[in-house]
């Protein structure tokens, strides 16, 4: 598969490496099967998109982040797209710009420079290293005997990593229609995304949440916080050629403008009590922008929008179920034996299951009896909670832009592909 090493997928079964083939997990197959799904939905989904925001018409805008000092922006809304009810955001970020003698001559050409620059770093390695880290402190820990750690004055070794990865797993080739897989030593060697629409249908990846925590005060801060902290999530996300641009003199003023975007894909479920990390987002796109203005100066725009949360803890709530176990106890299971045929019956019943959270109806629970006052005075909302969520969000991709310009700085030509040090062109990071 030349740059990108891969194993063959037959017939959606396993993955062929050399004469040994490699079953696929299970969910390997549910991520597969959501793959149409998922592209369907973010289709729609930014449709939608593209008209409301060209309109600026989005029902409930609020204030995300703080910029001071800065000409950037950024806003969060709450709306209900055909889909579904949506929440998201728009960061516009400056990025860089070139330093050149202010003469006309020396701008145009320092800015043409860039907008090459630009166009092979953003569109070939910006995937590749969103979570390439500079240097990282690594000190002595020593070696204290078990049950004496609290003893040791030694500074701990933490990874303070906090932003996202992205990691390609499987791909569909445009000409054969070939399903594969990505080796593992491929996976954060990201495609040219310019191969997506020419040599790829799509890729399918994960995209890691490094160091993932959120602390929640969804009943007031006098209460216990709800804090998830999980540092292995993930989301799947789908990369189509429909969220790449690649553009030369989009507008008048503008040089270029590049990037890519991904769909969300359902998340096969984790069974998990906790699902508001990654595992909340069923639909949605997100999409990086980076333009090149004739001064020289570069912008990025980062866009996400995806579903509403529809709970914290979702618990199964089975009356049913509940009876005929307890009756399965009292009779020593006489009767499963009876009543076997009538509960599969029952089971089939659309309301015989249904899932309750325990924290979002709380809170509506209070507002109906305040009259909605804790929400309007006390931020006690599950539109609260959606903000904060995008807020996270916001504060990732922000940290996530801003870290890649000292990859993007430290290259002197990007063209320039045999002086690339190893890092940059294998996107070298912590394993998936």
């Amino acid at each position: 598969m030349g740059e990108a090493t891969a194993d063959t997928v037959t017939a959606g079964e396993s993955i062929i490496a050399g004469k040994a083939p490699i079953p696929l997990t299970d969910e390997d197959r549910k991520v597969l099967e959501n793959v149409d799904r998922a592209y369907a939905d973010a289709l729609a989904l930014k449709e939608w998109w593209d008209d409301v925001s060209s309109r600026d018409a989005f029902r409930n805008r609020f204030q995300l982040i703080k910029e001071f000092d800065q000409p950037d922006w950024s806003f969060g809304y709450l709306d209900e797209a055909p889909v579904g009810p949506v929440m998201g955001e728009i960061q516009d970020l400056f990025y860089d710009r070139t330093k050149e003698p202010a003469t006309a001559a020396a701008q145009e050409q320092g800015a043409e420079w860039m907008n090459e620059q630009i166009r092979e770093f953003v569109l070939k390695y910006f995937l590749r290293n969103t979570s390439s880290r500079l240097t990282e402190a690594y000190p002595e820990t020593g070696n204290p005997a078990p049950g004496l750690g609290w003893v040791s004055q030694c500074p701990e070794d933490r990874n303070e990593r906090k932003d996202i990865g992205f990691y390609q797993q499987f791909y569909r080739e445009k000409d054969s229609g070939t399903i594969g897989r990505f080796s593992e030593s491929a996976s954060t060697r990201f495609v040219d995304v310019r191969e997506i629409g020419s040599r790829y249908d799509w890729v399918v990846a994960k995209a890691r949440l490094l160091d993932f925590q959120l602390t929640l005060y969804p009943l007031g801060r006098n209460l216990p916080p709800l804090t998830v902290v999980d540092h292995k999530e993930h989301l799947w996300v789908l990369f189509t050629p429909y969220f790449n641009t690649d553009d030369e003199k989009p507008e008048e003023g503008v040089l270029g403008e590049y990037g890519m975007g991904f769909a969300i894909i359902q998340p096969p479920a984790s069974g998990d009590l906790v699902t508001i990390g990654p595992q909340v987002f069923h639909y949605g796109f997100n999409y990086f922008k980076f333009r090149v203005h004739d001064n020289g100066m570069v912008r990025a725009r980062v866009v996400f929008c995806c579903n509403q949360l529809d709970g914290i803890f979702p618990l199964p709530v089975s009356p049913v179920d509940w009876t005929m176990q307890l009756a399965h106890l009292a009779t020593f299971g006489l009767s499963s034996r009876l009543l076997g045929p009538l509960q599969e019956r029952i089971e089939r019943i659309p309301l015989s299951k249904v899932t309750v959270d325990p924290v979002f109806s709380s809170i509506d629970f209070l507002n109906l009896l305040t009259g909605d006052a804790l929400a309007k005075d006390y931020c006690i909302s599950k539109e609260q909670i959606f903000k904060f969520i995008l807020s996270k969000h916001a504060t990732v991709f922000h940290q996530m832009v801003g870290d890649s310009v000292r990859v993007w700085r430290q290259i002197p030509d990007w063209l320039d592909t045999a002086a690339l040090p190893r890092w940059v062109v294998e996107g070298e990071k912590p394993p998936a």
